[in-house]
């Protein structure tokens, strides 16, 4: 049974050590792969010049409000990890980033994600504007796809599917 988590429900939730309850710190960002449509880490509020990350192998469980890491040392510096340094270099998902297809159509910028809370699986985008949005709320939401070519200078995603088939995989989720 899939288990959805919105990343932004996420964003400031304190990470805690399960073998001790000690707070190790706050979530302050998300790492998403692109290619492998997965969390791969989560960032921790700075404390110290270096970036530290709580890798997704080292999450124990994430519940309402917080997550569990299984214990301290699973906290890390981001340049220890190799995927890690990798997608900060090369760029990751996060919001403001705007998507567009294959074909280079504009499908609208990311305000949020959901992924599964135990497998780490990035499911789908939640897109403000863009030809897919509701009338109403202005958003709507597409489907997370692996492959995904990051621009981070541009803060540009291009999914790896052409405009018309995209069309009809939201549809199909609608």
């Amino acid at each position: 049974m899939i288990h959805i988590v919105s990343g932004n429900a996420v964003i400031n939730d304190p990470i805690i050590a399960a073998n001790t309850d000690v707070v190790l710190g706050h979530v302050s960002a998300i790492l998403i792969d692109p290619h492998l449509s997965r969390v791969a880490a989560f960032t921790l509020k700075p404390t110290s010049r270096e970036t530290l990350v709580l890798p997704w192998m080292g999450i124990k469980r994430i519940e309402p409000g917080q997550v569990f890491a299984w214990a301290a040392n699973m906290i890390v510096r981001a340049d220890e990890l190799f995927d890690i340094r990798r997608l900060l270099r090369e760029g990751t998902l996060k919001p403001a980033t705007r998507f567009h297809s294959a074909d280079g159509k504009l499908l609208g910028q990311m305000h949020d994600f959901f992924f599964d809370r135990h497998s780490g699986a990035v499911l789908k985008y939640e897109i403000v504007g863009g030809p897919f949005a509701e009338s109403e709320t202005g958003r709507n939401v597409i489907p997370a796809l692996g492959n995904t070519r990051i621009d981070k200078e541009a803060g540009t995603a291009h999914l790896p599917l052409k405009f018309a088939a995209l069309a009809r995989l939201v549809e199909k989720d609608a």
